[in-house]
């Protein structure tokens, strides 16, 4: 209500909803914080204290008293949905398999239950997810995998019980450790693995696999111990393919897994200490010989985590241990081996041997963290390392192994305003090395920043980081290190006044390593616009230029038995474009629609293909001989290159075409009706674009007709 004082807001939160173990007529203490932002002024106020010099936060919360709870609030809680579905997909490239109309319908249902002792138990019976938004688009030219954040509603809601941090705050040479964690739902119900016969001419495969059932169980115990786990279960994914004698036949691609993680902590009463297990293991019953070539048997991961603050609890040590077992065949462990994070098969790995005879692999990771975090001052000291045969992949995100690692950081912060400046920080967030378990230094690399937020709430910063040479195993693909040369970066931004119902933010970054004639730059400001109460509006341009003087090309092997194996870099010009654009309109409190809308641009022409010859030599010049130019032949009809290495007239290796030129253009449009509590329609539109080609040259309006001329997909 609004009265000649302001306004009054009363909110009532259900028992039913809330985790909790409660004694029969016995008065229970709840934590609580109430906090308010004023946009307009700038002003945040708390009920419980809440300053940036703080090391904790819910141990400062209030405390309500003489709340006398139900002791068992069982509720059964079942909503089920139906869907129909139409599918419009254009038959590209004369694919019979492709059905141009499709229609189906189906139904599902989410149940969660109250359990006595403070748990709540929740399912999902073929859950639906239709409304989430579609992943932005991008070219990934490196060996490590790319990282989405979870958006499906089931996965998403309680995810935090389920936590357990296995980061580094450490990024080299387009590598980053900040994702790494033993659980990554994604990896639930993501697209089919396994390979198709190579003789396949066409083929219709899901993008992804069928989640048939998913249950959670999580609550708190009264002597402080919070529990989580959940099991979740994908059907089989079987994919029709046409060879190239005219057959018609089918291949598994993704056999029936099972998924399942336990997490147990407990926190001690002030918050000051706290220990936890987590559990994870997959399996994959009844796979074929096919299949089972490509795909591990099971996946087994446990670990232990913990802290301790002390010193008032401005000070805190923490860090965990973690173990990995994979078992399965000894195709799909080697294939393990041999991939993106481990490339066993290096020649100059020595202490990587027997990769491709092994039924199973086990490997470690442990983190030692010992940080400052009240006061003005802050510093972290961190020791981390991830053995060699590492691997939780099947139902986590890891993109590194065979690292020995020392990082470290220290700040400086002010936040009391002053006659131009309302805060200020600065200091030093990454200085570390890394090595490999050989002893060989993989990474060593320095990064400070100042931040500022002024009085007229405009703030900006700027990073500068160096990285020093150091070797790569990963850029050859399982070919020997190479000596990478030292690189610089400079990152700043600025954003307008947050206050304003119109903001701009402006984020630029430029990267140069002169030992390889490298180079990028990236340009991508960002407006965001409350039009009204009801319309909110944000467009997000971006445009870089990268040129890679070593990007890798191949790695074919020379005519002759045995065949000596070549690995070639080329000077990559590539220039990437897109716009993300976001619309929400509320007609009122209970219909919304929301827009989002990506049209992405990408070429990349190859250009100096030379061949690794001295890949730790000290002068960069020495590590690369150039391909002759007088032997190398384009075959324009097969978009190969033909080398003749001796001059003899015959090709001695070959290689494909690198060049690229890709579009994509993504939309989702979702109107939701909650037309009673917790009853929702949903109409949903998106649509896909998506064409490629081996023509590098970029041109910004000659790209765009070619990609809303092309035929798209819609649902």
């Amino acid at each position: 209500r609004i009265d000649s004082l302001g306004w009054t807001a009363e909110y009532r939160i259900p028992f039913s909803q809330l985790a909790y173990s409660a004694r029969p007529g016995q008065p229970m203490e709840f934590g609580l914080n109430v906090y308010r932002a004023v946009t307009r002024g700038g002003e945040s106020s708390d009920w419980s204290p809440r300053l940036p010099t703080f090391a904790e936060f819910e141990s400062h919360f209030n405390t309500i008293t003489g709340l006398v709870a139900p002791v068992s609030p069982q509720r059964l809680e079942i909503v089920p949905y139906t869907a129909a579905k139409g599918t419009f997909t254009p038959v590209a490239d004369g694919n019979p398999l492709i059905n141009r109309t499709d229609g189906s319908a189906y139904a599902g249902a989410d149940l969660r239950l109250r359990l006595p002792g403070g748990f709540t138990a929740t399912a999902a019976i073929r859950p639906d997810f239709g409304q989430v938004e579609a992943d932005p688009s991008q070219v990934n030219l490196t060996t490590f995998e790319s990282f989405f954040p979870e958006q499906r509603p089931f996965f998403v809601e309680g995810s935090s019980q389920f936590a357990f941090d296995l980061s580094l705050p450490y990024a080299t040479r387009g590598n980053s450790f900040t994702n790494e964690q033993p659980f990554y739902s994604r990896r639930i119900g993501g697209a089919p693995q396994g390979d198709l016969p190579p003789d396949a001419l066409f083929s219709d495969i899901a993008s992804s696999t069928t989640l048939l059932g998913a249950a959670k169980l999580s609550g708190r115990t009264s002597n402080g111990w919070s529990a989580g786990a959940m099991t979740a279960v994908t059907g089989r994914s079987q994919a029709d393919y046409i060879a190239a004698d005219g057959t018609t036949s089918r291949a598994l691609v993704e056999p029936a897994t099972g998924f399942g993680v336990l997490r147990l902590s407990r926190a001690s009463l002030d918050g000051g200490s706290a220990i936890g297990l987590i559990g994870t293991a997959v399996t994959r019953p009844g796979m074929d010989s096919s299949i089972a070539s490509e795909r591990p048997s099971d996946a087994l991961a446990v670990g232990i985590d913990g802290r301790h603050r002390f010193g008032g609890g401005d000070y805190e040590v923490s860090g965990f241990a973690m173990g990995s077992r994979v078992d399965g065949s000894a195709d799909a462990i080697s294939r393990i081996l041999t991939g993106p994070g481990h490339f066993w098969q290096r020649p100059d790995a020595s202490y990587q041997t027997d990769y491709g005879n092994r039924s199973s692999i086990n490997g470690g990771a442990a983190q030692l963290r010992v940080a400052k975090l009240g006061g003005v001052w802050h510093w972290a000291a961190i020791g981390h390392l991830i053995t060699p045969g590492f691997e939780i992949n099947d139902i986590g995100f890891q993109r590194n192994a065979d690292w020995l690692l020392a990082e470290g950081s220290f700040e400086y912060q002010r936040y009391r305003p002053g006659h131009l400046i309302r805060r200020w920080a600065t200091g030093v967030d990454q200085i570390g090395a890394g090595w490999d378990f050989a002893g060989e230094r993989r990474s060593a690399l320095a990064s400070g920043y100042l931040n500022l937020s002024l009085k007229n709430y405009w703030s900006g910063s700027i990073t500068v980081k160096h990285e020093f040479p150091a070797l790569s195993t990963e850029v050859l693909r399982g070919g020997p290190a190479l000596l990478l040369p030292g690189s610089s970066t400079i990152l700043g931004v600025i954003a307008t006044d947050s206050r304003s119902p119109l903001q701009l933010v402006l984020t630029s970054l430029f990267s140069s390593e002169p030992g390889s004639g490298s180079h990028s730059f990236d340009l991508s400001p960002s407006i965001t616009w409350r039009a009204t109460d009801r319309l909110a509006l944000a467009f997000g341009p971006e445009y870089s230029h990268r040129i890679n003087g070593w990007q890798y090309v191949a790695q074919p092997r020379a005519a002759g038995t045995p065949g000596e194996v070549h690995y070639l870099v080329g000077r990559l010009d590539q220039t990437s474009a897109s716009i993300t654009a976001r619309a929400d309109f509320a007609f009122n409190s209970r219909m919304t629609l929301q827009l989002y809308a990506q049209p992405f641009l990408s070429s990349g022409r190859f250009t100096n293909y030379q061949d690794v010859v001295q890949p730790r030599a000290v002068r960069p010049d020495d590590r690369l001989r150039p391909l002759p130019v007088s032997g190398t032949v384009y075959d324009r009809s097969a978009n190969q290159y033909h080398v003749d290495l001796d001059h003899d007239g015959t090709p001695d290796i070959q290689f494909g075409n690198p060049d690229f030129n890709q579009q994509a253009f993504n939309l989702n449009l979702v109107w939701r009706w909650e037309y009673r509590p917790g009853s929702t329609i949903y109409l949903v539109w998106t649509q896909r674009r998506e064409i490629g080609g081996a023509d590098g040259s970029f041109g910004l309006s000659r790209d765009l007709d070619r990609l809303f001329q092309s035929p798209a997909t819609n649902v």
